[in-house]
């Protein structure tokens, strides 16, 4: 049986949340794994990290806070304050501000 793998994606020493995109983190902030040390991620295994990463938010409605967004999931961080940042719309905002959270 062949493992389908993605060299966007890499596997950690973590036993949870172990799989990280190359364009977020080359460190694993837990078990400092380095990515060029490690394995790609199974192809199977990437919707479970893309349903769980946030996305920008496009509006984050009455009551609260609003966040003039894009919607995108194209984003770096969390940062050492916890925020993230879209890449395509320039936004920072953390997670409870989250498109899905």
């Amino acid at each position: 049986m062949t493992i389908e793998t993605t060299p966007d994606y890499w596997d950690c020493e973590c036993e949870h949340n172990y799989i990280h995109a190359k364009v977020d983190t080359l460190e694993c902030p837990v078990c400092l794994s380095i990515e060029e040390e490690q394995p790609d991620s199974r192809v199977s295994e990437i919707s479970t990290v893309r349903k769980r990463q946030p996305r920008c938010p496009e509006d984050n409605g009455p009551g609260g806070l609003f966040l003039a967004g894009c919607g995108s999931s194209d984003l770096s961080g969390p940062d050492f304050e916890g925020l993230y940042d879209c890449k395509d719309c320039g936004l920072f905002f953390s997670k409870a501000d989250a498109a899905n959270k």
